[in-house]
């Protein structure tokens, strides 16, 4: 091969060899020209390389002699010469195109023409001798010329520069430019601007004269450049254009009635330009005025001489060339996959790539494409290339030179699909949902492509094959001997085919379309036999961590079945008994995960909420001289009571009052009192209160109120598990098998708790459903693929376990020990091993498809248990919005009336969290109806409500209170405010009045005082007429009480 290879390039070098300039206009208005330059570079580059088609490749930025220009000497700029197939790390070849693009500062243009006879010359000076020069003109500006002069004094400048060389001396006249690049065998592609209106006709007249064509676009965008930029170059490659052109781009040119006349054109004068130029610089028509028209490059362009080589026929032939082929479509991939699609080479060589079916290198661009196509943001170009993708995967050729490699004597026992049967032949499927089980086993792949493998028609010989079936021309047929091994195992890469033809598969789709046969079990002689070998021969690999699709549940769900199906029928599994290990616990792993939302139905303690039950055993206080719980006693016999500190009593009185409620002299253990549980998640003791009319707030014990006293001495009920406090100092012998008096009396002390596996993994940690052994795991979120590559399939092979402790097993909530812990565990697993999770109603819209996550406390009170979805927060809670009528209704909860949490909120960018004046509103929403002022943010009234009797008042849109109206029309100085931190001034110009200032300050901007970040919305709550609560559960105040 290498030899051929060598002889090809040999004929090519004795060929007529070509250079490519690509010349633009760099000045104030050019910066959408340069970057389609630099985003067309890459993929010419690369081009170049594959085709062949250029020796040498150069760039030439000009601009104009002004001042700046001429200071810095930046009027022009050359790249050099970049050899085409030599790196620019080469020590013969330091150009670096790329590089040198992105370096082009935008800069000068003083006036309107450019100085591009100077890029002409610096052209023309450059050339290299013997060859052939395509070039693309980019601009926006017509050259400096006899018209120009009005325009300012950079002629003369360009001129006097032009005029120390002899080269330059012929470009002084833009006539004598055109006649000097058709001498020297440069083809000009200009691509102008549209504005340039007859100022367009400089360019046309330059490329006319060198045999090259000039278009104008209409609207200038940089990926239009670039695709018009490739579709000329396509065609000068006769190379096939894309299907779509661009529109709004057109070809300029003069009917060719007038080429006498253009041959006589002398110079650039309008005595002597013969009406082909503009005859002053203000002129809006030719006196020959040019022909518009949708470009073709068909008809267009003038190809080169000799047509590029047949990459199929290149590629089939030299090694050297075929590595090329896989780095350059690796290089385009990473920079612009959608190149791919639009230019015809890259298209063409991906394709002859693609039927390489037996490269490893071919197998990993296939994996950089799909994952560069996976990896675009939704639109047309993605649409675009999946169509495309569409089109390149068809390999009918490549499958009839399989089929037709089988021995006559081997054809049959073949399958076919009987197009007599409804929905069945080419019109009812589309090859990207064939060609999807390489990418997903996702339930409706698997069942689309289930119902192609229940079709499918056995036959066993050519005799007994039904007379409607036998024509092979109308009804192809797959061998089952092409699932050997001496046939590369090709029957399920190809049984596809049979439903859409050229549809083909690659090895491990073909396997996991084997795995699929299995799973369904299709009763067809040979056809479980097959898909074995196949899968057998898959054994091992199926743990790649370059495959990322391998490692998604449904793959290895319907792996692992498929291996349990075949161990049960007495063989060893299609698997590795590592594989098998591993998947099952990874599937474990992330089903877990999955599941971390689903209700689970704990039995905990129940919490006394001021309970009333008996007193229990009691202590007579030494210095109060009353009975008291043994629950409330603090040392050396003194009670809670007598035990606070003077200064924390507001008078004397206070703390008599205190002393003398409830209490008597005398009481028995049997006196009812009100017992509430320490609302510390680390204390959870009960406690017995007497002043239960003062608690308002969340319980909060003794020793947790002072942390110098200790912690609370504890003894937990034998029956129900509750902590009580009972000081060490006045225990008895009942405390050391305690029931409590709940328990007791016979009381359901074990209630139904709710929760979820995520609540229970911040208490208890995640070690009971996931042992580790010193990896760092957790449930992340994270594609199991992503939790591969980060830890390798070996180590967490090695490391990782699902529900390892089951036995002495125990779990808490809030601190309370669950009692169920075993049928816990139960419900947890059922959800996992049925491979399934849990989906809820929202209570708001009905929708049953959210998972637990994705919905959200309706308002975040106490006692208020809906959920509702984002969707329905953001329409409900949002209704209100800046200078409309303000809907009080909306600004409630929809099931408890009650105001939501500012939290509710925050996360939605609803800023009716801030709305001030909200409470006023409220209390006077029976007379007046208020409006959302935009200025102060403020409901404030709008129009009395006995003013809209006859129905809904008219609509309200930017409404202004009077108040701020009043301040507009006064004189003064603006509404500005100075941050209470740094005292940057800070002007409100819309939106909330929750300011957050640069420095990091939370402040209101209604009075200019600040707040921590999560006590702002209160503040707006209490100080300015808010409606919301802040986030500390509904207000409660734990140093209150």
């Amino acid at each position: 091969m290498s030899s051929s290879g060598s002889t090809s390039k040999a004929a090519a070098a004795a060929k007529e060899q070509y250079d490519l300039c690509f010349i633009t206009d760099a000045t104030g208005s050019m910066a959408t020209y340069l970057a389609a330059l630099q985003h067309s570079l890459p993929q010419i580059l690369a081009l170049s390389n594959l085709t062949s088609a250029f020796t040498s490749i150069s760039i030439i930025a000009y601009r104009d002699y002004d001042n700046d220009n001429l200071r810095f000497n930046r009027q022009i700029e050359f790249s050099g010469w970049h050899h085409v197939g030599m790196p620019h790390t080469n020590a013969n070849n330091k150009v670096d195109l790329i590089k040198f693009a992105k370096n082009i500062e935008i800069c000068g243009g003083a006036d309107y023409p450019e100085a591009s006879k100077s890029a002409v010359w610096t052209l023309i000076k450059n050339l290299n001798p013997g060859r052939r020069t395509l070039c693309f003109w980019y601009t926006d500006a017509p050259p400096h010329s006899e018209v120009s002069r009005s325009w300012g004094g950079q002629r003369q400048k360009e001129l006097a520069a032009l005029k120390k060389h002899p080269i330059g001396m012929e470009c002084t006249d833009w006539i004598s430019c055109c006649r000097l690049m058709a001498k020297h065998k440069v083809q000009v592609m200009s691509v102008l601007d549209g504005s340039l209106g007859v100022h367009a006709s400089w360019y046309v007249i330059l490329s006319a004269a060198t045999n090259g064509v000039a278009v104008a676009l209409d609207k200038v965008e940089a990926h239009s450049i670039s695709l018009v930029s490739m579709d000329l170059l396509m065609a000068w490659l006769s190379q096939t254009p894309r299907s779509a052109t661009e529109t709004g781009v057109m070809a300029l040119s003069w009917p060719s009635s007038l080429a006498k006349k253009f041959k006589a054109v002398k110079d650039e004068t309008p005595k002597n330009s013969g009406g082909f130029l503009p005859k002053f610089d203000n002129d809006k028509v030719l006196a020959h005025p040019l022909t518009k028209q949708q470009y073709d490059v068909n008809r267009d362009v003038h190809h080169r001489r000799e047509a590029v080589q047949d990459f199929a026929l290149h590629f089939a032939q030299d090694t050297e060339y075929q590595a090329l082929v896989y780095g350059t479509l690796e290089t385009i991939i990473e920079f612009d996959v959608s190149t791919i699609s639009l230019n015809p080479v890259f298209g063409e060589l991906w394709r002859v790539m693609c039927a390489e079916r037996n490269s490893p290198a071919r197998d990993k661009v296939v994996n950089a494409f799909a994952v560069a196509v996976g990896n675009m943001a939704d639109g047309p170009i993605k649409n675009n290339m999946k169509v495309w993708l569409e089109e390149s995967y068809n390999q009918t050729k490549e499958i009839e030179r399989i089929i037709a490699s089988v021995p006559a004597e081997d054809v049959y026992p073949a399958v076919c699909i009987d197009p007599t049967e409804a929905g069945v032949g080419a019109a009812h499927w589309i090859r990207g949902d064939l060609l999807e089980i390489a990418r997903s086993c996702h339930h409706t792949v698997l069942k689309r492509l289930g119902k192609v493998l229940t079709k499918l028609v056995f036959i066993p010989s050519k005799e007994e094959c039904p007379e409607h079936l036998r024509d092979d021309k109308i009804v192809e047929k797959i061998p089952f001997v092409l699932a050997n091994k001496e046939h590369k195992r090709q029957f399920w890469k190809i049984l596809l085919h049979l439903v859409l033809p050229g549809t083909y598969l690659s090895a491990r789709a073909g396997a996991l379309l084997a795995a699929l046969c299995t799973k369904i079990g299709v009763q067809i002689p040979g056809l479980q036999e097959a898909a074995r070998e196949t899968l057998v021969a898959f054994r091992g690999k199926w743990a790649d961590i370059e495959v990322g699709e391998n490692w998604s549940l449904e793959c290895m769900r319907l792996l692992v079945h498929c291996d349990e199906k075949d161990r049960k029928n007495g063989k060893d599994g299609i698997l590795t008994d590592f594989e098998v290990s591993l998947f099952k616990t990874l599937n474990g792993y992330k089903l877990a995960e999955l599941n971390l939302d689903t209700e689970l139905v704990a039995r905990i303690p129940f919490t006394p909420e001021k309970t009333t039950g008996y007193v229990g055993p009691l202590i007579k206080c030494r210095r109060c001289k009353h009975d008291r719980s043994v629950t409330i006693m603090s040392k050396d016999g003194i009670c809670g009571i007598c035990a606070v500190p003077s200064k924390d009593w507001k008078n004397p009185k206070e703390r008599e009052d205190a002393v003398a409620i409830r209490a008597e002299t005398e009481q028995g253990e049997k006196t009812p009192r009100h017992w509430v549980e320490c609302g510390s998640s680390e204390c959870r003791c009960a406690y017995v209160v007497y002043d239960i009319d003062k608690l308002n707030v969340k319980p909060k014990c003794h020793y947790c109120r002072y942390p110098a006293a200790g912690k609370a001495p504890f003894v937990s009920c034998k029956t129900c598990t509750n902590r009580v406090i009972w000081p060490e100092e006045y225990r008895t012998e009942a405390a050391k098998d305690f029931q409590c008096v709940f328990c007791e009396e016979g009381r359901p002390t074990i209630v139904d708790r709710p929760t979820t596996a995520r609540e229970l993994n911040k208490e208890n940690t995640a070690a009971w459903i996931i042992g580790q052994k010193g990896l760092t795991i957790g449930f992340t979120g994270r594609s199991i693929y992503a939790t591969v590559k980060a830890h390798t399939a070996e180590v967490l092979y090695d490391n990782i376990s699902i529900f390892s402790q089951t036995t002495d097993l125990s779990l808490t909530i809030r601190k309370k020990p669950i009692q169920n812990v075993n049928e816990l565990l139960e419900q947890y697993q059922k959800w996992i091993s049925s491979n399934t999770i849990e989906y809820k109603t929202c209570n708001l819209c009905f929708d049953s498809s959210f998972k637990p996550q994705d919905l959200h406390e309706a308002c975040g009170r106490r006692g208020c248990h809906n959920k509702i979805c984002t969707d329905c927060i953001k329409s409900w809670y949002g209704m209100n919005e800046p200078g409309k009528v303000v809907n009080l209704n909306s600004l409630h909860c929809p099931f408890c009336r009650r105001e939501p949490a500012a939290k509710i909120l925050r996360g939605y960018g609803l800023n009716v969290a801030t709305l001030a004046g909200v409470q006023e509103a409220v209390k006077k929403r029976g007379k007046w109806i208020f409006g959302w002022c935009v200025d102060c943010d403020t409901a404030k009234i709008w129009m009395a409500r006995v003013c809209a009797q006859g129905g809904q008042p008219a609509e309200l849109n930017g409404f202004v209170c009077e108040e701020c109206e009043e301040k507009k029309r006064k004189p003064g100085e603006r509404d500005m405010k100075h941050c209470p931190k740094c005292s940057v001034l800070t002007e409100k110009m819309a939106g909330c009045n929750h300011i957050t200032c640069p420095c990091g300050q939370h402040w209101c901007y209604v009075c200019g005082k600040a707040s921590p970040a999560g006590l702002i919305y209160d503040h707006l709550r209490r100080e300015h007429g808010g409606l919301f609560f802040a986030d500390n559960n509904d207000g409660d105040d734990d140093d209150d009480y």
